[in-house]
């Protein structure tokens, strides 16, 4: 849906994702995909510029990540923590915060 501009369904459709992931057990497949699709979220929402709701996908997936303490290959999703921080950048870019992005990412 980002190559499409189709932002609101695209967050639909996360929407949709994470509620079939509710109430599933902590594994860390079931996190990891939590986490991704916060992410795809994050993004989604920020293109969309609503950056209040891409910071909220922003924090639940760091705080995914932090349960999962490292970069999972379940399902293919590559994520964790240093995953979410990649996108928390990217989130700022695409709000159009290039100075936090610049230094979140020489932190980085």
């Amino acid at each position: 849906m980002l190559s499409y501009a189709a932002y609101d369904t695209g967050e639909t459709l996360v929407g949709r994702s994470l509620d079939l992931l509710d109430g599933r057990p902590d594994t860390e497949p079931v996190l990891a995909l939590r986490g991704s699709a916060h992410l795809r979220g994050a993004i989604l929402c920020a293109r969309n510029n609503d950056a209040d709701s891409a910071r909220k996908h922003i924090a639940e997936a760091r705080s995914i990540g932090a349960k999962i303490g490292h970069t999972s290959s379940a399902y293919d999703t590559g994520f964790g923590p240093g995953n979410v921080e990649i996108h928390d950048v990217a989130v700022s870019l695409e709000i159009g915060d290039p100075g936090r992005a610049a230094r979140d990412g020489s932190a980085l």
